[in-house]
């Protein structure tokens, strides 16, 4: 074979896909490869399978290590040079046979982190790097003809900074996680496994998956555990002098409250003294205070990134995140439909908005009316609003929008629509209604007020937003929803303007209503999603297949109405974790601090630590909560720096953080003895604070309560924040 420039797509059907967009009538399909000529240069168009290559077990290293034994734990390659393995050698060993003859390669891989790793595999396997050839990477975010044509067009130097620290940031998260799962499993069944009756022959853990695992288990727990508690609201009619009615509800001070809401209050007979003495007094007027009344815009629903794409699938469709991404992978991939769907990113650059906004006019006139034609009567003529979908900046990928192609729309065996052309609707409806107009309310409230005992008035409030201009809304209302919650437009419409009072009001109706409450409800994919999208367990791209992991572990199942939930065999780890020290590995604190820092791989200017560095540090993680399921409470705690990554030094009265030298983080605060991680969660967690923390002591009254911790940089210090408990 002559020497060729070679293009390494990460599927067949992206392979094919540029082959019909750079070689049009032209390229022939052999084996390993598309031939033909691009630009008048002899190519070739080669395919992976996604990763042909992983990370190689520990007995490659040291025969002896495939013998599980604590004494030799934590295990680690030397020198921390990973060797990879085939995972399926055939194909491996036709790629390599079409890249022998390369004269340059570029990486056509999906454009994301993954991508440049499953690249940067194959490129280290096949001797590429060793022989110099020059290498390009071909960043595809438009699957259309035009868009890999453009692509092409705009090829980058593999070496440019961004892509090397994609890569360093891709390697290192595959071999932390390596390094995590492989040690700290071992460490977990050689301790642990003869606590139980376990089915399975080993406990699996996972620097993610365990502290899913956790939530869903406590999760669970909370449910089946629930008692119902009751609450009551005073509710309180009062009118105008025309007559005209508006109901407020009697606000609970903050020692009579229950749970969050001002209205609901914890005990009947505090509420009852209050309500005889409204009776008592039922003809005196109370003073009427009128709130803030203003308009207010309430936006679109932002356009899809992956994690609210499945979350909106899980609530409209009933999809689990996996399908999700699979149906939305071959979308991009096989139908080039939509743009790069594994994205963390609700916007698009600025330099797209005039060819996307003529994209949306197109989709406004030409699909809207045949797919939704008893609505067209109902829809004003509008514009797409400008500015508001767009940044000068965005993440490595934009937000998921249709490209103009769409898959085709053949009914699937049961009469319905395919799940391809179900979910590439849902991304034209929301890519439709994210450029419409916003909707106006006018937010008003009012408070009526009546003096009680010397120093407490009774405060009765109401809120109203009724809807001024629908916008987006009507659109929504009157075609289809891709939110699946909120209340409709309809109903909405309902609400009215608060009738006007003067400065006093006359009381009409008094009404004590008792309610109780609710098991939290059990994690759907969608909660769940949020929930690890809150705590920074994994990236967008990973968190369907951490799910799927569970799942076929066996930790976890469905139930009839396919929520989430733990089985026997997950919940029985869960206790033996907690129970034997390893509470750590459960704690989505630890997680997060990680993504933390393998997000900062290769930032360089000393804001990230070197990957050497990173995995020595993990390695001292490692051994300590490995250690600590051997003899729970015998280990001194590992702690390192959010900021710099370097471990945390123990002086006296406390602790010092490299990245905050100056601070003393005291070991007691109120009574409260405090750990170095609890420091390491609170300079994490920013304005939002670390905790909640309990058994701190009030010096003035001498009772324990509770608090998070949030440092404050002005003031060099820590401060207390108190947020009411959710109930």
């Amino acid at each position: 074979m002559e020497a060729v420039v070679v293009l390494v797509a990460e599927k067949f059907l992206m392979a094919q896909a540029i082959a019909r967009a750079l070689m049009p009538g032209q390229g022939r399909r052999e084996t390993a490869a598309f031939f033909g000529s691009i630009d008048g240069e002899p190519a070739a168009i080669a395919w992976a399978d996604g990763h042909l290559l992983e990370l190689a077990d520990l007995d490659v290293y040291h025969p002896a290590w495939a013998e599980w034994r604590l004494a030799d734990l934590p295990l680690s390659p030397p020198g921390f040079n990973f060797q990879l393995t085939p995972r399926d050698s055939a194909p491996l060993n036709q790629l390599c046979r079409v890249l022998e003859k390369a004269s340059r390669v570029v990486n056509a891989c999906d454009a994301a982190r993954e991508g440049e790793l499953i690249f940067d595999e194959i490129a280290r396997w096949s001797g590429l790097y060793r022989r110099q050839v020059p290498l390009a990477r071909m960043w595809i975010d438009d699957t259309t003809p035009a868009g890999l044509r453009s692509a092409w067009a705009g090829l980058a130097d593999h070496q440019d900074r961004r892509l090397l620290r994609l890569r360093q940031q891709a390697r290192v998260r595959a071999e932390s996680d390596f390094l995590w799962g492989v040690n700290l499993t071992r460490y977990a069944t050689l301790a642990l496994r003869g606590q139980l009756d376990l089915k399975t022959r080993f406990i699996s853990i996972g620097r993610v998956r365990s502290p899913v695992l956790a939530l869903i288990a406590d999760r669970c727990r909370e449910v089946y555990g629930h008692e119902p508690e009751p609450f009551y609201q005073g509710h309180l009619t009062f009118v105008n002098e025309q007559g005209e009615p508006c109901l407020a509800k009697l606000l609970a001070p903050p020692e009579h409250k229950f749970g969050e809401r001002d209205t609901d209050w914890a005990r009947r007979e505090v509420l009852d003294e209050r309500i005889n003495f409204i009776h008592l007094n039922r003809g005196q007027p109370w003073e009427v205070v009128e709130g803030e009344m203003a308009e207010k815009r309430e936006y679109p629903p932002p356009l899809f990134d992956l994690t609210d794409l499945q979350r909106t699938a899980n609530r409209l469709l009933r999809w689990p995140a996996r399908h999700t991404s699979r149906v939305a992978q071959a979308l991009y991939a096989r139908y080039g439909a939509i743009s790069y769907p594994r994205t963390d990113c609700h916007r698009l650059p600025e330099s797209m908005e005039a060819p996307v906004l003529d994209r949306w006019r197109e989709f406004w006139r030409g699909w809207v009316p045949p797919r939704f034609p008893d609505a067209l009567e109902h829809l004003p003529k509008v514009e797409p609003a400008r500015g508001i979908n767009f940044a000068e900046k965005v993440t490595d990928h934009y937000a998921i929008i249709p490209t103009g192609l769409a898959p085709p729309p053949a009914a699937a065996p049961d009469g319905g629509m395919t799940d391809e052309y179900a979910l590439w609707e849902l991304i034209v409806q929301r890519f439709i209604t994210a450029f419409l107009p916003a909707a106006k309310v006018l937010a008003s409230s009012r408070a009526f007020v009546l003096a009680y005992q010397p120093g407490e008035q009774l405060r009765a409030l109401v809120k109203r937003a009724p809807i001024l201009t629908q916008g987006w809304l009507a659109y929504e209302f009157h075609t289809s929803t891709t939110r699946g919650i909120e209340r409709p437009l309809d109903q909405r419409l309902q609400d009215e303007v608060l009738p006007v009072m003067g400065p006093l009001a006359s009381l009409d109706r008094v009404q004590i209503k008792r309610g109780h409450t609710y098991p939290p409800e059990f994690f759907t994919y969608d909660l769940l999603l949020d929930k690890m999208n809150r705590l920074r367990l994994g990236t967008a791209s990973t968190r369907a297949e951490v799910i799927a992991d569970l799942i076929d572990l066996g930790y976890l199942g469905e139930n009839s109405s396919r929520a989430l939930v733990v089985t026997e065999e997950g919940e029985k780890i869960v206790t033996l974790l907690r129970t034997h020290g390893g509470e750590t590995l459960l704690d989505p604190k630890l997680t997060a601090f990680w993504e933390h820092q393998l997000d900062a791989v290769g930032r360089g200017a000393g804001r990230g630590l070197p990957r050497e560095q990173l995995l020595a540090d993990l390695i001292e993680q490692i051994k300590e909560q490995g250690l600590r399921l051997c003899a729970p409470g015998e280990v001194d705690e590992v702690v390192f720096c959010p900021k710099t990554g370097l471990r945390v030094e123990a002086v006296e009265g406390g602790w010092r953080f490299p990245g905050w030298h100056a601070i003393l983080c005291k070991e007691m605060i109120l009574g409260r003895k405090m750990k170095a991680s609890e420091y390491r969660d609170i300079f994490l967690a920013g304005k939002e604070g670390g905790g909640p923390y309990e058994n701190f002591i009030s010096k003035r009254t001498g009772a324990s309560f509770r608090a998070w911790l949030r440092f404050e940089p002005k003031a060099q210090d820590f401060k207390f924040v108190f947020k009411t408990r959710r109930r």
